[in-house]
């Protein structure tokens, strides 16, 4: 398997699709975190690891300011459109 480095968009929104192969996605997500504890932060970001299992015919979406990562287990292929992608700058975090 292999990784792709963990990255996140300023701007743009990821939709995904997978056509073949296997792997997983982490993805920090700021709202999950918020929510849970049903108050707003007020000293900086809290992040909540959101994880799902990535197989043919998956669809998903990395929404701008959400770190991921994606991990390939066995032929993993992913076909990607970035939505409102001008302006955008991609972070690499690793």
């Amino acid at each position: 398997g292999s990784m792709l480095s963990p990255a996140m968009n300023s701007r743009a929104i990821k939709l995904a699709i997978v056509t073949n192969g296997s792997g997983y996605i982490e993805m920090a997500c700021p709202h999950l975190s918020s929510q849970q504890k049903g108050e707003q932060e007020t000293q900086g970001t809290r992040y909540r690891k959101v994880s799902a299992e990535l197989r043919p015919m998956t669809v998903f979406i990395e929404p701008a300011g959400h770190p991921s990562a994606i991990v390939a287990k066995e032929d993993l292929q992913i076909i990607c459109f970035d939505i409102n992608a001008r302006g955008n700058h991609k972070y690499m975090l690793a």
